[in-house]
């Protein structure tokens, strides 16, 4: 099987039951074709807070956030803050390799007997933790300020 890109699926038409539709990729005032970002905006920042370093995420964790949240949290720990809060009450969404950097930063801070706190307040995401039964290896609160405590 022949691996297409995305602009060349967008131009190709795609049958939906018996609808046929034309993709068309979105363009620019100019008329040319413009590359739309496949996830909403993601952002990752960190404060300190009477002795925890509170990491808040916004937008989805997954496959291609993962990445920057590791090297975010990371830099972090090597700074010497082995006592986290990542704040996710901004996050939509997470999938498998969102869940497997978590128990990964919880495995590094550790290492360096320091403790990891997470703030989840979407139901689904909460739903999530329970599925797989991280809410039991993970601690898990509804606030920052709790988590603090």
């Amino acid at each position: 099987m022949r691996h297409l890109t995305g602009e060349v699926m967008a131009s190709r038409s795609c049958i939906c039951g018996t609808d046929v539709r034309q993709a068309r990729p979105k363009t620019s005032p100019q008329g040319i074709a413009v590359r739309q970002p496949m996830h909403p905006e993601f952002h990752i920042s960190h404060h300190h807070e009477t002795g925890w370093t509170v990491v808040e995420i916004h937008g989805e964790v997954d496959i291609s956030s993962v990445p920057q949240i590791r090297e975010h949290v990371l830099t972090c720990i090597e700074a010497g803050r082995h006592h986290l809060i990542v704040d996710l009450r901004e996050v939509p969404f997470i999938d498998s390799t969102g869940l497997g950097i978590f128990v990964s930063i919880a495995k590094r801070i550790r290492t360096h007997v320091g403790d990891l706190k997470l703030v989840i307040t979407n139901p689904n995401i909460l739903q999530i933790f329970h599925i797989t039964s991280l809410h039991r290896a993970l601690q898990i609160y509804d606030s920052v300020e709790a988590a603090m405590e």
